[in-house]
């Protein structure tokens, strides 16, 4: 008994400390096995070379040794089932160097559905375009993703407890669509820091409970915010400093230690906002032009709107028991009320409209309609006033599209609604089968949101007709049958 005893101890730790060694220069495929990939010194994918990740594949760090991406890197993890690059030792951030990316070529790295903890940075971006999508990264002793002369697309992640900003970038592009930012901490704890160049847009998610600020920008060029919410940050919602300008639509700014915008030397133009209950003014501005309509400003320490040697135009907005008034050295414009907007329930910070809010369909006449067919109200919620109508559940808004076709088919008049993330010069044109342009429907600036536009075909004969929205960035096709 006793030799049976000793012998079933050793093949217990044999197999419990069995493990695949990776050092030096790596590529090809890592496939999930029953042993861990264990780093055990510095390791890179050499130029030209490629290294792919499979689903369930868990990368361990025995020290804190780098990963040096050269090449290029394929993450194929799934929502089941993520890729987990982590620390041997536990999830003490610093525990190693994180992914390192040094002049990666456009369009060859993607990370998909992948863990990255404990490092010093999960994502360190250089002169690279990477690709991430539906990742978690959390708990690095500086900024979780820090991009410089890069250009990078980050969706759906959650990004978390960082020792720095959430998002720090230094003359870089950045997209981030519907991802989550939230705690990251350190002396520049804010959670998306731009610096020197680069452009930044945001659509959808969440970036709340930093110790800095929600967003921080210096010296970018445009700034776009759709449908996010900023909220419980430490400082500014959002700060933007000698930027060219900020399009913000839809979002909602709320609850943040100081003022909700603060605008220096940057241009807004702004509707459908809600901004709420923050420790400073609701928009504090200077040097600058601000256009806002549509919105919501209320109940924030300060003024509702404060400007200082700025060129306003508003209008159509509501502004609410802001502490110190609602407008400072600027005009309220056409349209405004001071009303209560009667949200669902402003202490429970539900920011939908009741039946009874007298924001709704007072929003400006010029600004894009509400998905349900109705004059835009004020706010970034609208008030659904049509259920059944095929509008009314339309999720985020990240692309240029055409949300439908009513009624389909039709004769001899079509409305056609479209939808925007970001403003954009555009064309809406039907095109027959053979090839031919039988129609330009409507050409003009897309605003982020939805556009109802009608196309009366009396003069066309029945048959099918490709609609075709046009942009810079790209193009949409709808087929519909005329039937006479």
């Amino acid at each position: 008994m006793r030799k049976f005893a000793y012998f079933f101890v050793f093949i217990y730790c044999a197999t419990a400390f069995a493990q695949i060694e990776i050092s030096g220069a790596v590529s090809g495929t890592w496939a999930e096995t029953e042993l861990d990939y264990w780093v055990m010194g510095d390791c890179y994918v050499p130029g030209g070379s490629t290294l792919t990740i499979l689903s369930g594949v868990q990368v361990q760090f025995y020290d804190h040794y780098d990963f040096v991406i050269q090449g290029a890197l394929i993450v194929q993890g799934t929502e089941t089932d993520s890729v987990v690059f982590r620390s041997l030792f536990g999830t003490t951030p610093g525990s190693w160097t994180g992914l390192e990316f040094q002049n990666i070529l456009p369009g060859i790295t993607s990370i998909n559905y992948c863990r990255i903890e404990a490092a010093d940075r999960c994502l360190n971006v250089d002169d690279s375009q990477i690709y991430v999508h539906n990742c978690l990264l959390r708990a690095s002793d500086l900024s979780p993703v820090r991009a410089i002369d890069s250009d990078i697309t980050l969706s759906d992640c959650v990004i978390t407890q960082g020792g720095g900003s959430g998002i720090s970038l230094q003359n870089s592009t950045a997209t981030v669509t519907g991802c989550t930012i939230t705690y990251c901490s350190g002396s520049y704890g804010h959670g998306i820091n731009a610096s020197n160049g680069g452009t930044l847009t945001v659509v959808g998610g969440y970036i709340g409970n930093n110790l800095g600020y929600g967003v921080n920008g210096v010296s970018l060029g445009d700034v776009v915010l759709t449908q996010v919410e900023i909220e419980d940050n430490g400082g500014y919602g959002v700060s933007l400093t000698f930027c060219a300008e900020l399009n913000a639509f839809r979002s909602i700014i709320h609850h943040n230690g100081y003022h909700g915008l603060f605008l220096s030397s940057t241009s807004l133009y702004a509707s459908n906002l809600t901004i709420s209950t923050n420790g400073g003014s609701g928009i504090s501005c200077a040097n600058n032009n601000i256009e806002l309509t549509s919105s919501i400003v209320d109940r924030n320490v300060e003024w509702g709107i404060h400007c200082q040697t700025s060129s306003d135009f508003l209008g159509y907005n509501c502004l609410f028991e802001n502490g110190q008034g609602a407008y400072s050295n600027c005009s309220p414009g056409t349209g405004a009320i001071e009303d209560d907007p009667e949200y669902v329930s402003w202490g429970n910070r539900l920011y939908d409209l009741t039946e009874t809010s007298p924001c709704i369909d007072a929003g400006s006449p010029f600004d894009p309609i509400d998905p349900d067919g109705t004059t835009t109200d004020m706010g970034a919620i609208f008030f659904n006033q049509d259920p059944v109508d095929p509008f009314a559940n339309i999720d985020i808004i990240n692309s240029f599209a055409i949300a439908s076709t009513y009624p389909n088919p039709f004769n001899p008049s079509l409305t056609i609604l479209l939808e925007a993330f970001k403003p954009a010069a555009a064309s809406l044109e039907a095109w027959s089968t053979a090839g031919q342009l039988v129609s330009t429907i409507w050409e003009g600036r897309l605003m982020p949101g939805y556009r109802e536009v009608i196309w009366n075909a009396a003069g066309l004969p029945s048959g099918i007709y490709h609609i075709r929205l046009v942009t810079d960035e790209s193009m949409v096709t709808e087929s519909v049958l005329l039937l006479k």
